[in-house]
């Protein structure tokens, strides 16, 4: 009865496949894995069930006639010869990659080989495949099937001597030699292209801990240290190129080491697929996957040299880390306390990422690859003992598939439930393993895309390189490699780069500000007026064009009016007050500047050569009287009334790395936009608001990265929780005894 419903089953899904209106040969792929399948673990002679069910579509033309004879030949084939399964089971497969990539045909026909040794199938049908294949592509799409043919020969033949080999390898030498082996393989593959910015000559990679760039278009990546310095050292060592390689070549070696020491059964095998699917395209998030199964290996029980491991291993496995290792601690019951211990680690870069935001890095999957693994999780739910694990496993893959916030960060949970789960049911693991890898293959497909910099991109990198330091624009792609900060304003940007097809073009900003990296200093002139007159004592004072009609309103007394410059402004010449009055016995003038006053009576031509602000007149009258005064400057032999002068406007500024030298002769007020990340002092007083006024003078503005601070705090806070941690290990246990004591005390009183 179990085996008529597994053929039912499948029976139904091909008929809901074919209703899908996908490609003929899609279909047909399905009718040939679903017969394989039925013959193995379900009735074969209902196989005459496919028969029927093709037939009404090939009656009304929904597709192809063949389909039906080469569906008929199938199942009469394997209904008398069951081994003619091993054959369908490639054949369907292959029908399936028509219009994938070499790169997703590499990984299925990977998982293949693994499954049909795991299964103990007649690696003989791969070959047998691949002469099938060989044979029509003469008449039938030569390239492609010729491509194919060569897959199903190649490594069906791989296939074939894994299976007749009776060599016995020590375990020592077998195990890293069989996990060496898709390891070489990535040196034939194109680099992920998220790793095109991993490049001497990038602004970004040379400066990869420097938290200033914060604000620019750059994402924090301070958890990716360990990749920024292996990378960093193979790159200048081998180029970029061979050393990406060889770093992707480590990860996935390290990867498959650390799940076999986690795994207990079938621990080649797993570890092997393990490492296969390690995410490289997301470098922070490789960290994580790469560490968790040897930290959970690592955590079985508490002593100082776990300890001192697990620590270690903390502190190199990015942000990532500390919630997936703790969600899968807890689920298989592994010590609490390293759960605790994983954040407290963490938090030299937890710190700065709760501040400034985590990374949200997304999975570069279709939404049916996703759906995919969550079918897949669901199913091993089904036929899961541990029901915590399964559970775990159904909801971690939906809050994947569903691309919610942060869901990348589960993927390394997903696998390794998934690789534990299908370890309890033997029919299972293989479907798995396969439907794995060929994710994984669609997973690294459209991110396997770089070779090495393209030849026109590379040309505009040489030239940015040969002019003065100035942060880019860069409209197109590739953006990251600018050898300069790259930045979004275009008031900031000295240089925008362009993007148009295939070319690209640089240029000079004609709009650019020249202002520091992270700070716009705009200056507001409104507040520049002319000079003013102003009462002070016995006086009233009116202003028509350039006289000033100066009334003394008693007598005798002294009358004093100002004549107030806007400005501190240095006079060089000397001023002249044409008046009305012929007596200047009582009349003097007093010139105010921050260096003192100069006095001078009985003149009305003052000589000047020094900076002032203020002008006071002061004249004694016996009795009221009005006085018609107009007053001069004369500057160069050229009389200028001075009621009309307006001192220019005078900005200067000079620029370092992160200083600004401004000059200002007028009272004016600052605006300042600053970018996330920074904060700004002028001449080392508190950090002002975004908009201050500033008196003439000389300033310093400085511009300070906030985030070192983040940064310092959080080491301190990773190295005192560590040291904390290490006395709790090393004195745990006299601490339970004294607790046990005084436990036992308070019982006895």
């Amino acid at each position: 009865m179990q085996k008529l419903l597994v053929t039912v089953s499948l029976a139904i899904s091909v008929l809901v496949i074919t209703m899908l209106k996908l490609p003929n040969y899609a279909i047909l792929s399905s009718y040939l894995l679903a017969i394989a399948f039925s013959t193995l673990y379900g009735e074969r002679k209902f196989n005459f069930l496919f028969i029927l069910l093709i037939f009404p579509f090939i009656a009304s033309n929904y597709i192809p006639s063949y389909e039906l004879m080469v569906i008929a030949i199938a199942s009469i084939s394997s209904f008398y010869y069951p081994s003619i399964s091993y054959v369908l089971i490639p054949l369907g497969i292959t029908l399936s990659l028509f219009e994938s990539s070499s790169i997703v045909d590499l990984y299925v026909f990977l998982g293949l080989v693994v499954a049909y040794n795991l299964l103990k199938y007649d690696s003989r049908g791969i070959v047998a495949s691949g002469i099938i294949f060989l044979i029509l592509s003469p008449f039938v799409k030569p390239v492609l099937f010729g491509n194919l043919a060569y897959f199903n020969l190649v490594f069906g033949v791989i296939s074939l001597i894994v299976e007749s080999s009776q060599v016995k390898i020590p375990k020592r030498i077998k195990v890293p030699l069989t996990l060496l082996l898709f390891p070489l393989t990535t040196f034939l593959l194109p680099l992920p292209s998220s790793y095109y910015w991993w490049n001497l000559n990038s602004f970004l990679f040379k400066n990869f801990l420097s938290l200033y760039i914060i604000g620019y278009g750059y994402n924090l990546r301070i958890d990716e240290f360990p990749l920024y310095y292996a990378s960093y050292f193979l790159i200048s060592k081998f180029g970029q190129s061979i050393g990406l390689h060889i770093l992707i070549f480590l990860l996935y070696f390290a990867s498959g080491m650390s799940a076999y020491l986690f795994f207990e059964k079938n621990k080649l095998l797993l570890s092997f697929i393990y490492s296969v699917l390690t995410p490289i395209f997301l470098p922070s998030l490789t960290l994580a996957y790469i560490t968790l199964p040897l930290s959970l290996y690592l955590v079985n029980k508490l002593d100082i040299k776990r300890f001192l491991a697990f620590s270690s291993l903390t502190i190199i496995s990015g942000y990532a880390f500390p919630f997936v290792f703790t969600l899968s601690s807890l689920l298989l019951n592994k010590r609490k306390e390293y759960a605790v211990f994983s954040f407290l680690f963490s938090l030299f870069w937890l710190i700065p990422y709760i501040l400034i935001g985590f990374p949200n890095e997304k999975f570069p999957l279709p939404s049916l690859e996703v759906y995919i693994l969550f079918t897949v999780a669901s199913v091993l739910a089904f036929f899961s003992n541990r029901k915590a694990l399964a559970i775990l496993l159904v909801i971690s893959s939906a809050y994947f598939a569903l691309d919610l916030p942060y869901s990348a960060i589960l993927f390394p949970i997903v696998i390794l439930l998934s690789l534990l789960l299908s370890q309890e049911s033997k029919v299972i693991l293989p479907i798995l393993l396969i439907t794995l890898v060929v994710f994984q293959g669609f997973t690294l497909a459209p991110s396997l895309t770089f070779n090495s910099v393209p030849a026109n991109v590379q040309k505009i990198v040489n030239q940015l390189e040969n002019r003065s330091f100035g942060l880019v624009k860069w409209n197109g792609s590739y953006s990251l490699l600018s050898p300069y900060p790259i930045t979004n304003s275009s008031d900031l940007a000295k240089y925008i780069v362009v993007q148009q097809d295939k070319n690209f073009t640089l240029s000079n900003n004609s709009v650019y500000i020249n202002q520091p990296l992270p700070l716009i200093v705009k200056v507001n002139q409104s507040l520049i007026t002319p000079p003013k007159v102003l009462n002070i004592s016995d006086s009233n004072v009116t202003v028509k064009g350039d006289r000033i009609y100066w009334k003394i309103l008693s007598g005798p007394q002294t009358s004093e009016i100002w004549i107030s410059l806007s400005a501190l402004e240095k006079f060089e010449g000397y001023l002249y007050f044409k008046m009305n009055v012929t007596d200047l016995t009582y009349f003097y003038v007093i010139l105010s500047s921050p260096s003192g006053i100069k006095e001078f009576k009985n003149t009305t031509i003052i000589p000047i050569n020094q900076s002032i602000d203020l002008i006071e007149l002061y004249y004694y009258a016996e009795e009221p009287m009005i006085i018609e005064l107009i007053p001069y400057y004369n500057q160069s032999g050229k009389l200028i009334p001075l009621l009309q002068h307006i001192i220019p406007f005078s900005f200067k500024e000079e620029q370092t790395a992160n200083k600004i030298l401004v000059k200002l002769n007028l009272s004016s007020e600052v605006n300042v936009s600053i970018l996330k990340g920074y904060v700004y002092s002028v001449n080392n007083s508190k950090f002002l608001n975004s908009s201050t006024i500033l008196k003439p003078g000389l300033y310093y503005v400085i511009i300070r990265s906030a985030t070192p601070s983040y940064l310092g705090i959080s080491i301190l806070a990773s190295v005192i929780f560590f040291i904390i941690s290490l006395l709790y290990v090393i004195f745990k246990d006299w601490l339970v005894r004294i607790y046990g004591k005084i436990k036992q005390i308070n019982k006895e009183n």
